[in-house]
């Protein structure tokens, strides 16, 4: 159990030589009529919401000039047993730390607790693909970003980065305990 809870299920999600930028568009559609307490017909079936856009909300919830929040950070999508999308990370947020720039790093594999010592940030996990598979993400390194009413999703290539742990913040990353299980996906694919 404690192993399953450390390195959940790996998402089946690939690197990528041909890098893409699409959006999610965060609708959903009622598949039958709402009622309040009493009865009354409040939202019709096929009724489309984006919980991003206030202007997609019906009537009845517009009147109210609900603010929507607004989030300027980015979830960095990244398998954490791949050595050039460690290395790639490692750049990613330097760049981000400079631009004071908010971020959570969501694994699709890799081991949580080696991936947060690594990356020294606290890790979330993809459980089950759920998110990766709502934002239509195939590939990874990939990073979603809020843009505008929808989501911006921008995969990166890694190919170019070295297949061994560079050092982030002036600290060997070899140091760390557990590393043997964190490989390139050269390394992987030459097995």
């Amino acid at each position: 159990v404690k192993a399953s809870v450390l390195r959940p299920k790996p998402v089946g999600l690939t690197t990528t030589s041909q890098p893409k930028v699409f959006y999610y568009t965060p609708t959903f559609t009622l598949q039958r009529d709402v009622y309040d307490a009493n009865g009354k017909l409040l939202y019709p079936k096929g009724t489309t919401v984006n919980p991003m856009d206030n202007k997609t909300y019906p009537q009845q919830i517009r009147q109210y000039h609900i603010q929507l929040p607004k989030w300027q950070g980015h979830f960095i999508f990244l398998n954490g047993d791949d050595t050039q999308q460690l290395n790639w990370a490692f750049k990613m947020m330097d760049k981000l730390d400079k631009a004071h720039a908010q971020y959570k790093f969501v694994l699709i594999n890799g081991n949580i607790k080696d991936s947060s010592e690594l990356l020294q940030s606290r890790v979330y996990f993809d459980q089950y693909g759920n998110l990766s598979s709502r934002f239509g993400i195939k590939h990874v390194p990939s990073i979603v970003t809020q843009s505008g009413v929808r989501f911006k999703i921008q995969e990166f290539d890694v190919s170019h980065e070295s297949i061994r742990l560079a050092k982030h913040n002036d600290e060997s990353i070899g140091n760390v305990k557990n590393i043997k299980n964190i490989k390139s996906t050269k390394e992987v694919s030459n097995v």
